[in-house]
């Protein structure tokens, strides 16, 4: 793994059961395809012992759509203070 691609990894993550129902119905798979699906990925634990952010998606939409926005909020504060790029779109 190369080092410093990023200033930060942010992983987003939600729980097994969550997961499964959400692919089984966006994609309109049995949940034993998506659970299957999910357990071929990196495991969570990995990923999360990577992540310098963590997003729990085990809510709603809103919920993690605010969660996101202070997160990016307090990225791009602590970007401005350390001289960083402009950020805005």
């Amino acid at each position: 793994m190369r080092k410093k691609e990023c200033d930060h990894l942010c992983v987003v993550t939600a729980p097994f059961a969550t997961s499964v129902a959400r692919i089984a119905a966006r994609d309109g798979i049995a949940p034993e395809m998506a659970a299957r699906r999910l357990n071929a990925q990196t495991p969570e634990e990995v990923l999360l012992a990577r992540a310098d952010l963590v997003l729990r998606n085990d809510a709603d939409l809103a919920s993690l759509e605010a969660a996101a926005a202070a997160l990016c909020e307090q990225l791009e504060a602590e970007g401005a203070r350390k001289g960083g790029a402009d950020t805005s779109l």
